[in-house]
């Protein structure tokens, strides 16, 4: 289970994930960003795809995380709503995601988000679960 919660920043957007297990944060982080822009409240699955990253730690992890999604949204048109983690280390993360084709006409209710950022990142254990505090540039 996780919670998410929204961030305003000054000029930027982010949001807090508090999840039960490491997996769950990578999860939530993703469902927090898209839902910051877009509205995917029942939408057929029409896309799924295999997404694998690498990074040299947690946080980097989480950026490039991100990083791909917002890749696959601004450029391949694909919103992503339904995440299954299967693979979760320090380094490395492998998902399968499940979404739907998003045009660049078709309406958003928030800014877009240009990138994840490392200002501010936490990906960090807590008392019986994990935490994360993401920063969007929109």
């Amino acid at each position: 289970m996780y919670r998410i919660t929204p961030i305003e920043h000054t000029a930027d957007k982010g949001v807090l994930v508090e999840a039960d297990s490491y997996a769950e944060l990578f999860v939530g982080a993703a469902e927090g960003m898209f839902a910051s822009m877009l509205d995917l409240r029942d939408l057929p699955i029409e896309i799924v795809e295999r997404i694998e990253v690498s990074a040299p730690d947690r946080e980097a992890l989480m950026v490039a995380w991100l990083q791909e999604l917002i890749f696959r949204f601004e450029v391949e048109n694909a919103a992503f709503f339904a995440f299954n983690i299967e693979e979760a280390t320090d380094t490395h993360l492998v998902a399968t995601v499940r979404g739907c084709p998003w045009p660049a006409t078709r309406p958003r209710w928030g800014a877009a988000v240009k990138a994840a950022t490392y200002h501010g990142l936490e990906v960090a254990p807590t008392n019986g679960g994990w935490r994360a505090r993401v920063i969007f540039d929109v």
